[in-house]
C-alpha cells in the first residue's frame, strides 16, 4: 500500500458499493488469506492516488465481480479503527449497469435481502449500513431509485 492510498493522518481511504436490485443487496465472501478473512462484505477497496471514491467503487466491483455498476447516490461516510489499521469508508448506493456477477476477486457472491444480512458475518465497520438497510428508507427518494427498492 502506498502513501498515496492514505490520508495525511495515515488512514486508508476505501470506497464501497452497496449494489441494489429489486430490494436485494449484492454481497461478496472474502478470501481466507486477506484482511478480515472469510467475512462477507459490500464490494469495494482502497482508493488509488488520483482516483475519486466513485471511480474506485466502480473499478473494485469490476475487478471483484466482473460487472459494471452505476453509482446512484452517496450513502454513508465514516471512519473506523480496526486493531491493525484505520480506514475512512465511503459507501455508495449503486446498481448493476452491465454483466452478470462472477466470483473473480472473492470466494462467492449472493443477492440477499436487508433482513438476511444479519445471518452473514460482515465487517464491524459495515454495521451502520446494515442497520440503515434493515430500517428501510435507506435510498434517497427518487422515482429513478424506487425501482431498486422493489417498488413500481
Amino acid at each position: 500500500m502506498s502513501q498515496a492510498d492514505r490520508t495525511p493522518e495515515g488512514r486508508v481511504r476505501v470506497a464501497v458499493a452497496v449494489i441494489v436490485e429489486a430490494g436485494r443487496i449484492l454481497i461478496a465472501h472474502r478470501f481466507p488469506d486477506v484482511h478480515l478473512p472469510d467475512l462477507w462484505e459490500f464490494p469495494g477497496g482502497k482508493i488509488h492516488a488520483g482516483e475519486s471514491p466513485p471511480e474506485c467503487a466502480v473499478r473494485e466491483v469490476e475487478e471483484e465481480l466482473g460487472i459494471r455498476i452505476e453509482i446512484l447516490a452517496p450513502l454513508l461516510e465514516r471512519p473506523y479503527d480496526y486493531a491493525d489499521r484505520r480506514v475512512d469508508l465511503r459507501f455508495f448506493v449503486a446498481r448493476v449497469a452491465g454483466g452478470s456477477p462472477r466470483a473473480l476477486g472473492c470466494r462467492e457472491w449472493r443477492w440477499v435481502t436487508p433482513e438476511e444480512l444479519e445471518t452473514y458475518p460482515l465487517p464491524d465497520a459495515s454495521r451502520p449500513v446494515v442497520e440503515a438497510l434493515r430500517a428501510g428508507g435507506w435510498l434517497p427518494s427518487s422515482p429513478r431509485l424506487d425501482r431498486f427498492r422493489g417498488e413500481r
